[in-house]
C-alpha cells in the first residue's frame, strides 16, 4: 500500500503533548510530517524544537517562522497572517492526505485557514472546550474549518455536535492526548493508579513509591531554572502564570496580590515561565523582580520541563495555583488541588479539585488554604492515559478510507 502524507502541526510545547503519541503510535501506512512553528524554536518558551528533534529523528520536519515581535494584542492576528503565508506555500509544494492541529491558539488558526483554502482534510484535537480568553472564539472558529474532531471529554464532544451538526458521525472523544505522557513514568503511573482506586499518601505502599521518585524529580528539577534547590521529600507548590488576552489581564496589581499571597502560604515553591501571549512581559518581570531576597521559603524558576517529569512533579504537588490549563486537565486527571486565578479558564471542563479565585488577596489565600492537604481521587473526565493511540489508529482508519472511497 502507498504510504499517505499526514501533516501535523506543533506551534509550542502544549500542542507537542498532545500530540507526541499521536505520532509514535501511527499505522504504518501514514508518514507523518511535522510543521514546527510558534514558539517552538524560541528559547524562553522552552525550545521544544530540540526535544522534538531528538523525539523524531528520522521525521520529515518543516520551520515555518511566524511570530511577530511585540507584547500587544495585534501580535496575534499579524502572526496568524505571517503564519499563513508559510504554511500556504508548504501546502502549495507539497500533496497531504489530512491534517492535524491542535486546540485554539491564534497559531493554530494560521494551519486551519491554509488547509480548509486548500481542501486539504483537517483534523482538530480538542475542540469543544470552553475557557475564559480568545481562545473560545479561535477554537470554534477552527472547529468549524475542521473536518474531523477529537475533543478530550464527552461534554467538549456535545459542543463541537451543536456547532457541527454535519460532523456528528466524525466525532470522537478518546481523552487528552497529554495525560498519555503524564503517566508514562513507570512509578507515576503506578501511584496513580493506586490513587484512582482510593488510596492515598497516607498509604505505605504509596509512600515507598513516592521514595523512588524523589531522586527522578532531583534529578530533573534541581539542574534546572533558576533558584534553590527543592526538597522534595517535602511539600511544594507549583505556579503557572499567563496573560488573558480579553479578560481579567493580568497587571502589576494582579500580580502583586499573587506573590504576596503566594509568599505568606508558607511552602516551596517551582514557578513556570509564562507563554508568549500579549502581556507576558508584566508577569515575567514581577517573577524577575522577586528572584532575590523576596520569597520566605524556597523558591525555584523553571522554563520547561518534559512532560514525563511534568507529570511526576504535578502527582505530589501539595496544589497547583496559576490560570493554565495545566491546573485544569492534568490537575483534574490526577486529582491534585487547583486553584485557578481570574477568568482565564472559567467555564474549562474540571473536577472538584478545582477552585477559583478573583485577584483579591483574601479570597486566593481562602481558596489556597482550602485547598490544602486535599485528598481527591483522579477523575478520568480527561481520559485514562491512552488517547494518543486510539487517535493515532482512528486517523489510520480516516485516511485508510479516503484512500480506497
Amino acid at each position: 500500500m502507498t504510504k499517505k502524507r499526514v501533516l501535523i502541526a506543533i506551534t509550542n510545547r502544549s500542542s507537542y503533548n498532545k500530540v507526541k503519541t499521536v505520532i509514535a503510535n501511527l499505522p504504518e501506512h501514514i508518514e507523518p510530517e511535522l510543521l514546527l512553528g510558534g514558539s517552538v524554536y524560541l528559547y524562553q518558551y522552552g525550545d521544544v524544537g530540540k526535544i522534538i528533534e531528538d523525539d523524531f529523528p528520522d521525521i520529515k520536519k518543516w520551520k515555518v517562522s511566524m511570530m511577530v515581535e511585540g507584547d500587544t494584542n495585534t501580535k496575534m492576528p499579524m502572526s496568524v497572517g505571517v503564519g499563513c503565508l508559510g504554511i500556504s506555500t508548504i501546502l502549495d509544494n507539497n500533496k497531504y492526505d489530512l491534517i492535524v492541529t491542535v486546540a485554539d491558539r491564534f497559531e493554530t488558526l494560521a494551519t486551519a485557514t491554509a488547509a480548509s483554502y486548500t481542501n486539504i482534510p483537517l483534523a482538530h484535537i480538542q475542540g469543544g472546550e470552553i475557557s475564559g480568553t480568545i481562545d473560545d472564539k479561535v477554537r470554534n472558529a477552527i472547529t468549524q474549518l475542521a473536518d474531523y474532531h477529537f475533543p478530550a471529554t464527552y461534554d467538549a464532544a456535545d459542543r463541537v455536535a451543536n456547532m457541527k451538526m454535519q460532523d456528528m458521525e466524525r466525532i470522537w472523544s478518546f481523552g487528552c492526548p497529554s495525560m498519555d505522557i503524564m503517566i508514562s513514568n513507570p512509578i507515576v503511573k503506578r501511584i496513580y493508579t493506586n490513587r484512582a482506586q482510593g488510596y492515598f499518601s497516607y498509604n505505605h505502599f504509596e509512600g515507598m513509591l513516592w521514595k523512588e521518585l524523589i531522586p527522578v524529580l532531583s534529578g530533573s528539577i534541581n539542574r534546572h531554572g533558576v533558584g534553590p534547590d527543592i526538597d522534595f521529600s517535602k511539600k511544594y507548590i507549583i505556579i503557572m502564570m499567563h496573560p488573558d488576552t480579553t479578560g481579567d489581564t493580568v497587571n502589576d496589581e494582579h500580580m502583586a496580590v499573587v506573590m504576596e499571597a503566594l509568599n505568606n502560604f508558607g511552602c516551596q515553591k517551582i514557578i513556570f515561565w509564562n507563554n508568549i501571549d500579549p502581556g507576558g512581559n508584566i508577569i515575567a518581570k514581577n517573577w524577575r523582580m522577586s528572584q532575590h531576597d523576596f520569597w520566605k521559603d524556597k523558591t525555584k524558576y523553571i522554563r520547561h520541563v518534559t512532560a514525563d517529569v511534568f507529570g511526576a512533579l504535578m502527582i505530589n504537588a501539595e496544589m497547583i495555583v496559576g490560570n493554565s490549563s495545566a491546573g485544569i486537565r492534568e490537575a483534574t486527571f490526577f486529582g491534585t488541588p487547583s486553584v485557578s486565578i481570574g477568568e482565564r479558564q472559567k467555564g474549562r471542563d474540571h473536577g472538584i479539585n478545582v477552585r477559583y479565585s478573583s485577584f483579591s488577596y483574601s479570597e486566593l489565600m481562602h481558596c489556597m488554604e482550602a485547598s490544602q492537604s486535599m485528598i481527591i481521587i483522579p477523575n478520568d473526565m480527561y481520559g485514562f492515559g491512552n488517547a494518543g493511540k486510539k487517535i493515532a489508529d482512528k486517523v489510520g482508519d480516516i485516511v485508510y478510507e479516503r484512500l480506497v472511497g
